[in-house]
């Protein structure tokens, strides 16, 4: 840390109303003590949410949540950057890099090697964190399921006659789109699954794993079962479904829904075995035009990696629009001199990656 600033570094205390406080003002303004205990407090590691604190008021906040990541095989620990903020009149005189530095630090005596994260401001991460920066590597499809849905669905703050009109000719193009391309597959069937049962969380899991078998060089979320109950069961931002796809009674394939109604962002589509991808999609959106009041869905994935395309090409067969995300660049910084910089189309990107907090 630059002994000028006069700045020292605390961690996040969940008791502490002053430092929710701070978080609910500049960063999230519905954060609490349960946002704050489910992000940052579930852990006995040194990594977690830090403040830099200048004349005993906080200035800056950082953290790193440790998720495990498959990696070339390997069940690997890293952390995600989140919660990264500097009020304005402390811009430029390198706090929050001494904050960042800081949180690096703690992070590798935790045997942490790999931070990544989400970022609209590629600048700073490139050129002062020194971070890998992949702008517009995110890309998301938006496809109407329901025409009538979407044309009395409030999911939007937009209500201009031209985006009306524009939403009506995307619904009447999806709407063709889904007439001429759905089709019923008599071995498969689809249920929403009770995501409190143990047992369907342990037969998800495993459907994780074969799928990562089947990509073995694929970077990948670590779905197992203590990370779908964190980041699905405990959300306490987000309620989510998940709907569970059976050819014959035997769980083939998988979509997470957060359960917003109007708009729905498909977290996650997994199918372990490729030839069964098209007859589990067309499955899963016969099952959700009849079963929710979904009006449209959204894909939120990597636009380099080759299974995530697989899942774009496939909605945009069904009149999907696709578009990039600017906002949400991708960051991500190996800590060890001796890592090597990891191809960026092996890293399968998908909703389960962000904070949870929108998507």
């Amino acid at each position: 840390m630059d002994k000028t600033n006069s700045v020292s570094f605390i961690k996040l205390d969940i008791n502490n109303s002053l430092h929710l406080e701070f978080m609910k003002k500049n960063v999230r303004d519905f954060y609490d003590i349960n946002v704050a205990r489910w992000q940052y407090a579930d852990t006995d590691l040194s990594t977690g949410l830090f403040f830099a604190v200048k004349e005993n008021v906080l200035i800056s906040s950082q953290g790193m949540i440790p998720i495990y990541l498959n990696i070339q095989g390997d069940k690997s620990l890293t952390a995600k950057s989140e919660s990264s903020f500097l009020l304005r009149e402390f811009h430029g005189k390198g706090i929050f890099e001494d904050l960042y530095s800081h949180t690096i630090q703690t992070s590798v005596q935790d045997g942490i090697q790999i931070v990544w994260g989400f970022t609209a401001l590629s600048i700073i991460w490139r050129r002062k964190l020194k971070f890998h920066v992949y702008d517009g590597l995110i890309h998301e499809s938006e496809l109407q399921i329901s025409f009538y849905r979407s044309l009395f669905s409030h999911d939007t703050a937009k209500n201009t006659l031209i985006f009306k009109c524009k939403k009506l000719l995307k619904s009447i193009y999806s709407e063709i789109k889904f007439k001429k391309r759905a089709h019923i597959h008599k071995e498969f069937s689809a249920i929403f699954l009770d995501i409190n049962n143990r047992d369907l969380i342990d037969s998800i899991s495993g459907l994780y794993e074969r799928w990562r078998i089947n990509y073995p060089d694929y970077v990948s979320l670590n779905c197992d079962n203590s990370y779908l109950k964190w980041r699905i069961v405990d959300n306490p931002i987000k309620k989510y479904k998940i709907v569970g796809i059976y050819k014959k009674d035997v769980i083939v394939g998988m979509c997470i829904l957060n359960a917003d109604i109007g708009k729905s962002y498909m977290l996650d589509f997994i199918v372990p075995e490729k030839e069964l991808l098209i007859p589990c999609f067309d499955t899963l959106l016969i099952h959700l035009k009849k079963h929710t009041y979904i009006s449209r869905i959204i894909f939120w994935a990597s636009g380099k990696n080759d299974y995530s395309n697989s899942v774009h090409k496939l909605l945009k067969c069904y009149g999907a629009y696709l578009y990039i995300n600017g906002n949400m660049n991708f960051v991500i910084k190996n800590l060890s001199e001796t890592s090597e910089k990891m191809d960026i189309s092996n890293f399968y990107l998908n909703g389960l990656w962000t904070e949870g907090f929108k998507i």
